[in-house]
């Protein structure tokens, strides 16, 4: 079966453009200085007991937010050992 799926290509699109939307709103809510801000994340992953971190979109964020100069708390009791290994 030789089947294009356009329509997941866009919906995986949408999805990972929703954290830009995020992050947009943050800097701008900010003017673009985070430098010494600090935020709070609860809850790394979608669903409950879980552990699998691969595509939380709460990373990206956490990734911005820290390179902006930001500091972040995350929590979530399922994942926080493959978090504290990924960043």
């Amino acid at each position: 079966m030789n089947y294009d799926f356009e329509i997941l290509k866009v919906f995986e699109k949408v999805n990972a453009n929703q954290n830009l939307h995020l992050d947009e709103k943050i800097n701008a809510h900010y003017n673009n200085n985070l430098q010494g801000k600090y935020f709070a994340l609860r809850g790394l992953v979608l669903k409950p007991n879980i552990d699998d971190i691969r595509q939380a979109p709460e990373l990206s964020i956490i990734d911005v937010l820290t390179k902006a100069g930001a500091t972040v708390t995350a929590y979530d009791p399922e994942v926080m050992p493959n978090v504290k290994a990924k960043i």
